[in-house]
């Protein structure tokens, strides 16, 4: 490791990034909720067990079927749509978070089963502009939220 990668800083930049990505899962919930109308309660015990892809989907999909929310729509939409590869804000968070990795583009592919033939190195760097982006995509869609009148808390 090098000098400056300090694990305290990386622990709570990983912490971070954790409470960005959740908040971003409460933040489509939210969403859902709205367009059907439910209660929070009744909400979470409809979306509480779904994963973040299937939450996208069914927002994407409730919004279109009642022609609303366009903006929100095409900010999940392009989120979504981003999500294929390893560049996306999943892949890079669950390598953080989880431990799981990726191809880095140096031919070596990477997953929790078979220990790569070499190690790449995160740098704090890497943790804070991952850190940048959820939190750019949080704020996003907390913007286009507050323009419907729709919970962000």
């Amino acid at each position: 490791m090098s000098d400056d990668f300090r694990v305290g800083r990386q622990i709570e930049v990983t912490g971070s990034i954790f409470a960005q990505y959740v908040y971003f899962d409460y933040l489509v919930s939210s969403v859902i909720w709205h367009l059907l109308n439910l209660k929070k309660d009744l909400g979470m015990m409809i979306t509480g067990n779904l994963d973040i892809q299937p939450k996208i989907d069914m927002a994407i999909e409730i919004a279109i079927y009642k022609g609303e929310l366009a903006g929100i729509q095409k900010k999940l939409t392009t989120f979504k749509n981003s999500t294929v590869d390893c560049e996306s804000i999943f892949s890079k968070r669950n390598q953080i978070v989880q431990g799981l990795s990726f191809d880095f583009g140096d031919g070596i592919e990477r997953d929790s089963n078979n220990p790569p033939k070499k190690s790449t190195e995160l740098s704090i760097e890497y943790y804070d502009k991952v850190h940048d982006e959820i939190c750019d995509v949080n704020n996003d869609m907390v913007l286009l939220m507050k323009d419907c009148n729709i919970s962000v808390h």
